[in-house]
């Protein structure tokens, strides 16, 4: 198979003739070469209540629409810090105020669009505090769906709780293999699957009960990958940083990276190409700084794995409250996000902003 050339308008074009796998190795090194990452703005309609209430605009598909279009027709210097964005089910059907495709416009802006297919969370069992991701029942045709739509990428989420004997080998189980078998069928139909078994921030757990969670988590995950023929270089790990709970003392960057290269190294297969952090409850700029340290101990340490963003909190939240729903205050928010962006790329070169 001949190296698809380079120009990124020719491989998005090309992407509409069908994907062998490696062009699914293409794609999912394209998301975050030369040190790019993922824009996540994926939120459901129900989780930009919380976000939308914070700076006060009512959170109507309106005002969803006019946000997401602030964000996705910021300048093209966008492109040369975000390889992709996700989105949700809602925002990949819409339009901007001059009557094109969200989507066409991610793809005009040299960006490769992608699409949020989980369908929340539902508990394990009656009465439990454990949650099952949801959504595989027509997900085959969902993915055909938003392919032959422009969609080049996906992303499914399922959650773990560290608290109390949580999460409990059942859970990780049957969670790990729902991840495997969206990744499965995304990949049979030409889309690249990002894989997120969030580690939840929430709790007083300590570091090192983060760390063999994590660890625990992420190798049953590429157990049941592997099992399912799951093409690894095909596929990207979405994750949080391993730090203590939010209601536990705050460790220093250094060991939050040291303990986050270390947990990958015994859990983390060397054939994926990438992995890619979420902000997780951490402040935006505690993420980039998270970020760096992560890159610097990664080359210290010798890591095989290109380490990236895939943020939704840490990239948006401050451009959200500067544009306020505000079409006079766009271009400043705008800016913003660009530099929230290269912040986050020189972050994985180890730098500062």
């Amino acid at each position: 198979m001949p190296h698809l050339p380079r120009p990124d308008s020719y491989f998005i074009d090309r992407f509409n003739a069908g994907m062998d796998r490696k062009q699914l190795e293409e794609v999912a090194r394209k998301l975050i070469e030369q040190n790019k990452g993922i824009l996540a703005i994926d939120e459901s309609p129900t989780s930009m209540e919380k976000k939308f209430k914070q700076v006060g605009i009512q959170n109507t598909e309106e005002n969803r629409r006019r946000y997401r279009e602030m964000l996705l027709t910021t300048p093209k210097d966008l492109s040369k810090y975000i390889g992709g964005v996700i989105l949700n089910e809602e925002t990949f059907h819409q339009f901007s105020s001059a009557d094109k495709s969200f989507v066409e416009i991610i793809r005009e802006n040299k960006i490769l669009p992608g699409v949020k297919l989980d369908k929340g969370l539902l508990p394990l069992r009656e009465g439990s505090d454990e949650k099952l991701s949801t959504g595989l029942e027509d997900l085959g045709e969902r993915c055909k769906e938003y392919r032959n739509k422009g969609a080049m990428f996906a992303k499914w989420r399922s959650v773990f709780s560290i608290e109390n004997n949580l999460p409990t080998e059942e859970c990780i189980y049957k969670n790990c293999d729902i991840l495997s078998e969206y990744a499965h069928v995304c990949q049979s139909n030409g889309v690249v699957p990002v894989v997120e078994p969030e580690v939840l921030f929430d709790g007083s757990y300590g570091l090192r009960e983060c760390q063999i969670v994590t660890s625990s988590v992420i190798s049953c995950l590429f157990y049941h990958l592997n099992r399912k023929g799951v093409h690894i270089p095909g596929t990207l790990l979405k994750v949080g940083f391993i730090t203590s709970g939010s209601k536990n003392t705050r460790e220093s960057l250094e060991e939050v990276a040291k303990a986050t290269i270390e947990t990958f190294m015994s859990s983390v297969p060397p054939g994926l190409p990438g992995v890619v952090f979420l902000s997780g409850g951490h402040p935006e700029d505690r993420s980039v700084e998270y970020l760096k340290e992560v890159n610097r101990t990664k080359k210290q340490m010798g890591a095989p794995w290109s380490i990236s963003y895939s943020f939704g909190r840490a990239l948006q939240d401050s451009a959200l409250a500067l544009w306020n729903n505000e079409d006079a205050k766009k271009e400043e928010a705008q800016k913003h996000l660009i530099n929230r962006a290269l912040l986050c790329s020189r972050a994985v070169q180890g730098e500062s902003g």
